[in-house]
């Protein structure tokens, strides 16, 4: 058991005098001596005549004297108080306690309103406290003499926490790690939260994403990219899942692109997708210019929202170091998150000099589905699509030539019926196969003669009917005086 008794006068003087100081007011010499003079019942007591004093020197136009204290707070003085000490005009002891009466309403009122709004500010910075809030203004507030303007610095205070609230909602959306900032939970910064909102909102520029041209409709499959196309349609149906990263290797050419392109665009489909399908080059550009800017966190917040990365040709980051990190640490985020991504390149990420072995690594951990130049099938079916998307028909003699003409990607294919088609359109003439063997052989056009049989035991038989192969059929033969010209030329 441990007794506790009130406060002596040493003990009362150190209160007081810590409490003035914490709450900055000064008084005269003497004052809080004789304020602490008297014995009180408790602490509380105490501190209630020192808001009486702090109430008395703010309404006061002189500061208060250590022989005025006693008067003030009606308390018995340890030496006497003449009147004059109390108040000049006052002479009579009738008037001596008119004054200290009318000292005393002022006392009780002006000490009420001083209670009511430290009450106030207290309330205050408890409350935002306990939400996280920093309260240095309120603080600095409790430590006025008067709660003049008090009342308009709490509205003030909560207006801001109010803001605040609303930028870190807006960023938890935009970014949900940077939500977290110690700047949202602090009043006094609230125009550097709206500074790092309105960074993360240049981020929300959306990512470049798939062209709506390429498509899984407009994908012809044959024996040379089944598998890729496969593997490409799993990834399109369960995003994240399987195959994570995958990637497309292959020559330029063959329709990895294509295939990229695809994918993104059934990845769009989805709600509240936001597909980032770029090539490796811009990435790259991309990374150096807006570092150069000091604006890569912007770049970042964006990108890290995307539900899906498509980058084409990654093989064109080798010997770029800080874009392969920004994409090392870019596609450790989104898989982390689960986000898909689906990465084209001319050969395996391990036959690339110049690659960051992290991202030859990360690359290698997934699924790599090769698409190899086309076939003959491959190429039937794209001459025959590309004459009729042209034409509205296709030549049969002229998309089995094309056809048989070797390539190495499908854009060779593609540029094969582009200039037999620029030819006819120059010559005037429908295009055909003559015209093809004109364009790629040299040959010279002659008007072909019509097909006529050969009887053999009555069977007619198309001279035809025996070559597999139209290009060791010879159909025209060159006039001599015409060979001749030529030689002599």
């Amino acid at each position: 058991v441990v007794d506790v008794q009130r406060p002596e006068f040493e003990t009362r003087l150190a209160i007081l005098e810590r409490r003035a100081r914490d709450r900055g007011v000064q008084f005269a010499p003497g004052v809080l001596e004789a304020a602490a003079g008297p014995e009180v019942a408790n602490v509380r007591e105490l501190l209630g005549l020192l808001n009486r004093l702090v109430a008395f020197q703010a309404v006061s136009d002189e500061p208060l004297k250590a022989e005025s204290v006693a008067a003030l707070l009606g308390l018995p003085a340890a030496a006497p108080v003449t009147a004059a000490a109390v108040a000049e005009p006052a002479a009579a002891s009738g008037a001596g306690d008119e004054f200290s009466s009318f000292l005393s309403d002022v006392t009780s009122t002006v000490a009420q309103q001083v209670e009511a709004w430290r009450r106030r500010i207290g309330e205050a910075i408890l409350l935002w406290e306990g939400e996280g809030y920093r309260t240095t203004r309120l603080e600095e507030l409790l430590k006025r003499d008067t709660p003049v303007g008090a009342e308009a610095a709490v509205r003030k205070f909560e207006a801001d926490v109010d803001r605040l609230r609303e930028l870190e909602a807006e960023m938890a959306t935009l970014d949900p790690m940077a939500a977290g900032d110690a700047v949202f939970k602090n009043p006094d910064r609230v125009q550097d939260a709206e500074a790092l909102v309105q960074q993360a909102r240049e981020g929300m520029v959306p990512p470049p994403g798939p062209s709506p041209l390429w498509t899984f409709d407009e994908y012809l499959s044959g024996e040379v990219n089944k598998v890729a196309l496969r593997a490409a349609r799993a990834v399109a149906d369960s995003p994240g899942t399987r195959y994570n990263p995958l990637v497309l290797v292959g020559p330029a050419g063959v329709g990895k692109t294509h295939l990229l392109h695809a994918i993104g665009n059934a990845l769009a489909a989805r709600p509240d997708s936001i597909v980032a399908c770029l090539s490796a080059k811009d990435f790259a550009d991309e990374v150096a210019r807006l570092t150069g800017e000091g604006r890569i966190e912007a770049w970042r917040t964006r990108m890290r929202r995307a539900t899906a990365l498509l980058l084409d040709d990654v093989h064109l980051l080798a010997g770029l170091p800080e874009a392969q990190d920004e994409l090392f640490h870019l596609m450790n985020h989104l898989q982390v998150a689960e986000r898909q991504l689906v990465f084209t390149i001319s050969t395996l990420p391990s036959d690339v000099p110049g690659l960051d072995e992290r991202l030859v690594a990360r690359l290698d951990e997934g699924l790599p589905a090769t698409v190899a130049p086309p076939d003959r099938e491959l190429r039937l079916a794209i001459v025959r699509r590309q004459l009729e998307a042209r034409l509205g028909t296709a030549d049969g003699e002229l998309v089995e030539y094309l056809a048989a003409r070797p390539a190495e990607s499908v854009r060779v294919v593609l540029g094969f019926v582009q200039r037999v088609l620029t030819a006819a359109e120059g010559q005037g003439v429908p295009p055909s196969a003559s015209l093809a063997r004109e364009v790629f052989e040299g040959a010279l056009p002659r008007q072909r003669r019509p097909s006529v049989g050969m009887r053999t035991s009555g069977i007619i038989v198309s001279p035809t009917a025996a070559v597999r192969s139209r290009e060791k059929f010879v159909w025209f033969w060159p006039d001599s005086k015409d060979r001749i010209v030529e030689e002599l030329d």
